[in-house]
């Protein structure tokens, strides 16, 4: 059956083909080289990171988010709480749940990410204004209009002071303050915004 199979790696022929209880069984070990000379984790907790990801983008979210948590529990072992990879894969998580509707947890580990890519990366790296702004856009969704503003204000800030800032990037945290801002009733702002 198709459903009992997980692609690995992606993009390769059929006969890369797994069955998913094969992949979702496999055990990470430091000791295994999970770590690669650039410091990224391979083996069993990046194989579940592809596999969250790949389940995720075919709809099929409740196996994906025990893939991503399985590849965030071995990331953490290896590489700490607050390495990049770690943290984006916390991120990954938190939407993941809150597609699933799992809003207040999936706001929590999104607030975690945040925090803890802010404290490594900084808070105007490119990779922390994304996982801000997904946090904003759960705040909204949670009805917490008001501090999702105040983040999504700081990310085009930042966004709008970096020449190398990805202009897909900075439309889409001008849209979704619009969002926010229209919802807080504050019409003008919201179309000066986007």
């Amino acid at each position: 059956k198709v459903s009992q199979l997980a692609l690995l790696p992606q993009g390769q022929p059929e006969r890369h083909l797994r069955p998913k209880s094969e992949v979702y069984n496999m055990r990470f070990k430091p000791e295994d080289g999970a770590i690669d000379t650039d410091g990224t984790v391979i083996g069993a907790g990046k194989s579940q990171a592809e596999l969250g990801q790949m389940l995720k983008e075919t709809g099929r979210l409740p196996e994906s988010r025990v893939a991503t948590e399985r590849a965030q529990r071995a990331f953490e072992a290896v590489l700490g709480p607050r390495h990049p990879s770690t943290l984006t894969l916390l991120s990954n998580l938190a939407e993941i749940l809150h597609e699933l509707g799992d809003l207040e947890r999936s706001r929590s580990l999104a607030q975690q990410a945040v925090d803890g890519l802010e404290a490594t990366l900084g808070p105007g790296h490119p990779m922390t204004l994304t996982v801000t702004q997904n946090l904003a856009v759960m705040l909204h969704n949670l009805g917490r209009d008001e501090e999702a503003r105040r983040l999504l204000e700081r990310v085009v800030a930042m966004r709008s002071k970096d020449p190398g800032a990805a202009p897909a990037e900075t439309a889409m945290g001008h849209g979704v303050l619009a969002l926010v801002l229209d919802s807080l009733g504050k019409h003008a702002e919201a179309r000066a915004a986007y």
